[in-house]
């Protein structure tokens, strides 16, 4: 890639995979406005609605009878 070729959305995940937690949330705060931005405007709240009733209905679900990184790990044996 040349300093004037746009870099493809591969090579830009692989480096965000390599920076800190702390950075990557920088990133996301950077890129967010702009997103917010290009949605269209009537995408507007039906669906924040229906994922924070999702994310309401998953707190209210008693919790899991195993961890599970005990499942993922007894799948692997």
């Amino acid at each position: 890639m040349s300093a004037t070729d746009a870099p493809t959305l591969a090579q830009v995940l692989t480096l965000a995979q390599r920076l800190a937690p702390a950075d990557k949330l920088r990133l996301i705060a950077r890129l967010a406005p702009d997103l917010a931005a290009a949605l269209p405007a009537d995408a507007g709240g039906d669906s924040w609605d229906e994922l924070l009733r999702l994310s309401d209905e998953a707190a209210a679900l008693p919790p899991l009878a195993e961890d599970s990184a005990d499942v993922l790990s007894a799948m692997r044996r």
